[in-house]
């Protein structure tokens, strides 16, 4: 995922939620790879968990701790007001 792709997260939003959409974005992408690469398999492309370690060739519990540790990364990034992943 580029910067870019946020902003079809986006679409027909108002400024500020278009702001918060890049914010997420660039958090994704200072991801370490394989968390990001995790996340954006299950959130951005609707994989499911099974589905993401098949392509992955992990176990499909590799998948959920990887997905949890990017979330909290994130989520911990960010002002309370901010916090809805």
């Amino acid at each position: 995922m580029q910067i870019e792709d946020a902003h079809d997260l986006s679409d027909n939003k108002d400024a500020d939620e278009t702001l918060f959409a890049h914010q997420i974005g660039g958090l994704v992408m200072s991801l370490p790879s394989e968390l990001s690469q995790t996340l954006l398999l299950v959130a951005k492309e609707g994989f499911t968990y099974k589905e993401a370690a098949q392509a992955m060739d992990i176990p499909v519990g590799t998948v959920m701790s990887r997905i949890h540790r990017a979330r909290k990364i994130i989520s911990e990034t960010l002002t309370p007001r901010e916090e809805i992943i």
